[in-house]
């Protein structure tokens, strides 16, 4: 299964998502790894590159300094390329597309 998560302030309430969400994955004989986790929504949770966060009821995202680096890394790399003609601009791009925040 791909990755997702659910945030919300109530753990009881998340449990109860967790029930749900697990009886829907049986009816087609799917299942939840084991490291799915309930945290406390004060924890930050660190997910596919970034980091999530509640504050004040909002929701809070941000990109992992170590994806922060690797990004940089990369893009000078792919600039290199792309100055150098070894890549297209199309692939350039989807290098920096990759790393944008939805």
């Amino acid at each position: 299964m791909d990755d997702f998560y659910c945030m919300n302030e109530s753990k009881e309430y998340l449990k109860f998502c967790l029930v749900k969400i697990e009886n829907v994955l049986a009816r087609y004989e799917l299942k939840l790894n084991d490291k799915t986790k309930i945290y406390c929504s004060k924890e930050n949770i660190e997910f596919l590159r970034f980091s999530f966060s509640s504050k004040n009821n909002n929701i809070r995202m941000k990109l992992v300094n170590k994806t922060k680096k690797t990004f940089k890394t990369k893009m000078k790399k792919m600039n290199k390329y792309y100055t150098n003609d070894i890549i297209s601009f199309k692939e350039y791009r989807q290098v920096r597309d990759s790393y944008r925040v939805i």
